[in-house]
């Protein structure tokens, strides 16, 4: 049986389904694939790359985002409807989602 949670897209492994519009999510993923391709495999991204993910949101699509990037890590939250997104850049998962 094929795991169909996952999806390739642009170059990015996201779960699905995925809560937010097709094309805030490219931009988010494009944003996150020009931070994430100069760290080496195995080495984690820093609380900056974070922060800056999180600025780009903010200024785009309002306030109120939260970004957590890692290779291990697990959250709990709510978020605001089709503000939500979980995806893979290689090996480091990026999530980012928006609360009032």
């Amino acid at each position: 049986m094929a795991d169909d949670s996952w999806r390739m897209m642009w170059e990015a492994k996201v779960k699905q389904p995925c809560d937010m519009d097709i094309d805030q999510l490219r931009a988010i993923v494009d944003k996150a694939k020009s931070m994430l391709g100069d760290i080496p495999p195995g080495i984690e991204p820093t609380q900056e790359h974070a922060t800056l993910l999180k600025q780009f949101c903010d200024e785009n699509y309002g306030r109120n985002w939260i970004t957590v990037m890692g290779r291990n890590f697990g959250l709990h939250a709510i978020h605001d409807a089709k503000h939500f997104a979980f995806f893979y850049i290689g090996e480091v998962a990026v999530l980012v989602s928006r609360t009032q």
